[in-house]
């Protein structure tokens, strides 16, 4: 499919639109954490890590943090037993079932993108009406 030079810079253009309006809140909300005000108000006028500070000497922070760390490092180690037992069965043998296997795999890897996609659809849908 060929595009003109117009149509190439209005995609490039309405993707930066969306990825700004998604990751510009999240920048402001980290912005946020260095605030040193208990009150948000814009611009930030003392900057500190002192929240930092009262989140890590909060016991029921740093346990939540361990229970964390502890649920990451255990999926972690199941997905790479599981994930390296299914590709080398997918790799080296054929039977019935492969290609479910296959898609079932790959399927948590593309449904992030797939779930952000249609949520924006609808966000818009709701902001711009029908087209």
């Amino acid at each position: 499919m060929v595009e003109s030079r117009l149509t190439r810079i209005l995609l490039r253009l309405g993707a930066g639109v969306t990825l700004a309006f998604i990751y510009v809140p999240l920048l402001v909300i980290a912005l946020y954490a260095f605030n040193r005000n208990v009150t948000q108000k814009w611009p930030i006028e003392n900057y500190s890590t002192r929240w930092f500070s009262v989140a890590f000497h909060d016991d029921g922070v740093r346990d939540a943090l361990k229970l964390s760390v502890l649920a990451a490092l255990g999926a972690t180690a199941v997905a790479l037993v599981l994930g390296t037992l299914a590709s080398l069965a997918v790799a080296r043998y054929g039977f019935f079932g492969r290609e479910v296997i296959t898609f079932a795999v790959i399927l948590p890897i593309a449904l992030p993108g797939i779930v952000t996609g249609l949520a924006l659809q609808a966000t818009l849908l709701d902001v711009l009406g029908p087209l």
